[in-house]
């Protein structure tokens, strides 16, 4: 229970950073931002120090390597994209994890209900079997195609 527990906390951590980086790649009109230094607070990878996607222990950017640099990997849209879809897989995750932590006290709301005077009057009524007849539409449907056909 203590690691479900640490794990929705660990998962309420990370939805709450994604909704905060998406929230400040939305950026208001007018102003500029550069995709690297976003793409690096993102995923916290510093592709052009090492020309490759290591991972970087800086929490700072290195100023002068992303001026230096020219545009590498996505633009700003595309990192944009990525984070919705990230915090959408979270939250996602959650439901499905919430659904399956759930399905003792449905079992228990199950049980308790079975145990009505409803539900045994409810389980003892028999039903008569139904059948319906064919209607002459389908006949009628069918004979119209096989005719129009040339």
């Amino acid at each position: 229970m203590a690691r479900l527990a640490r794990q929705d906390e660990v998962q309420k951590t990370t939805n709450y950073q994604l909704a905060a980086l998406v929230a400040a790649l939305t950026a208001p009109n007018g102003q500029t931002s550069r995709p690297q230094m976003i793409r690096r607070r993102l995923f916290n990878t510093n592709p052009t120090a090492t020309g490759g996607d290591h991972i970087s222990d800086d929490s700072e950017p290195n100023e002068t390597l992303l001026a230096d640099a020219p545009p590498i990997g996505p633009d700003l849209a595309t990192i944009r994209d990525i984070a919705e879809l990230k915090l959408s897989f979270q939250q996602m995750s959650s439901k499905i994890h919430q659904a399956t932590s759930a399905a003792p006290q449905i079992e228990s709301v199950l049980a308790a209900t079975s145990r009505t005077p409803f539900t045994s009057a409810l389980t003892s009524v028999q039903l008569r079997k139904i059948e319906k007849k064919g209607t002459q539409a389908t006949v009628n449907c069918l004979s119209r195609l096989s005719t129009s056909r040339p």
